[in-house]
């Protein structure tokens, strides 16, 4: 006779262990996905302490200050006048920040990453290198001021002691053969005053054997150097003791603050400026960059897009650079002209 009573328990029990079971299991799945979750986090947060510790060589080139430079410059002689409108020196800043901020300036369109290398020479120290940058700045003043006197119809005249080599590119022909510090002031017999006249003697002309007139440690030595067809001897100079010669005296304010050569061409043309009857900047805010030589021509620079990010924070109404330079200045949201002499970029100004 079957049972009418209760049940037997053991489904039940059966019934309740499997449930039990499941969600064990279940908490043991939980358990191990928040252990794995947990490693993850650990994990990106070292990864994230590394990045933000660790200094990769490269540097990021961001845009700087940008200053009106009307007032920096005085000259006395002949007559002159102050432009109406501002001339805006452009600069950049370059850092060396972590990993993670690499990774962060690599996003933005204002910022660039280099190559710590390809900025600050490995033969150069800190020290050495800021001096080498503030030495530029000056001589690039100075250029600027005979390109400019050129322009106006003036002869300037530029002298100096010999090329000074700041340093050898590894590798090249001169870099067994010269040092920081030698002044080379002749070039195959030749006398060489400037550092011009050292690039034309040495880099330029028929490949072959250059024999260099080196002062060294207080003596004159001589030192031979092969240079191969399509290439230069390795040597990065500049003027030594280089002095401008102007039938009119120009003196320049100090900016300890600034460093490199790409400043000649806003020179030039505040000069060209002062120097002309007519008012070149119209009351506009003209910003420039470009290295210049003492013949007036105008060469490329580094930062060019990023000083255009300065220049149009500033508030400029027009940016002159080098010729090739102009596409890396497009898109800032102020007009660019190029100029390839200082001619050109006067011109440039309408």
């Amino acid at each position: 006779m079957p049972r009418t009573g209760p049940p037997k328990p053991a489904p039940i029990c059966y019934i309740t262990a499997v449930a039990r079971g499941a969600e064990t299991s279940s908490r043991r799945r939980l358990s191990v996905r928040a252990e794995v979750a947990g490693w993850v986090v650990v994990a990106l947060a070292g990864l994230f302490v590394v990045a933000g510790l660790y200094h990769p060589p490269y540097g990021v080139v961001g845009p700087g200050p940008a200053v009106d430079v009307r007032d920096d410059v005085v000259i006395t002689g002949v007559p002159s006048g102050r432009p109406t409108g501002p001339y805006l020196l452009t600069s950049v800043w370059l850092s060396r920040p972590s990993a993670l901020g690499l990774a962060v300036a690599a996003l933005r369109h204002d910022r660039e990453v280099v190559k710590i290398a390809d900025v600050h020479p490995a033969a150069m120290g800190p020290a050495a290198f800021d001096a080498y940058e503030r030495s530029m700045f000056a001589d690039s003043r100075q250029l600027a001021a005979a390109a400019a006197a050129r322009a106006a119809g003036y002869e300037p005249r530029i002298t100096g002691r010999g090329a000074r080599v700041l340093w050898t590119e590894d590798g090249s022909p001169a870099a067994s053969r010269l040092a920081a510090g030698d002044v080379v002031t002749a070039v195959d017999g030749a006398p060489v005053l400037t550092k011009e006249a050292f690039l034309a003697a040495a880099d330029q002309g028929a490949p072959g054997r250059r024999v260099l007139s080196v002062r060294r440690g207080g003596r004159l030595v001589d030192v031979a150097v092969e240079r191969a067809a399509g290439e230069g001897i390795g040597a990065v100079t500049t003027t030594d003791a280089m002095r401008v010669e102007l039938p009119f005296t120009v003196t320049f304010r100090s900016r300890p603050d600034f460093g490199g050569p790409s400043a000649g061409l806003i020179y030039a043309l505040t000069i060209a400026d002062m120097l002309d009857a007519r008012d070149g900047s119209r009351s506009r805010a003209v910003a420039a960059t470009g290295s210049i030589t003492a013949g007036g021509s105008v060469k490329p620079v580094r930062g060019v897009q990023e000083k255009a990010a300065a220049a149009r924070r500033a508030g400029a109404d027009l940016f002159v650079v080098p010729s090739a330079e102009v596409d890396d200045a497009g898109g800032a949201g102020l007009a660019v002209r190029g100029a390839d002499t200082i001619d050109e970029a006067v011109r440039a100004l309408g």
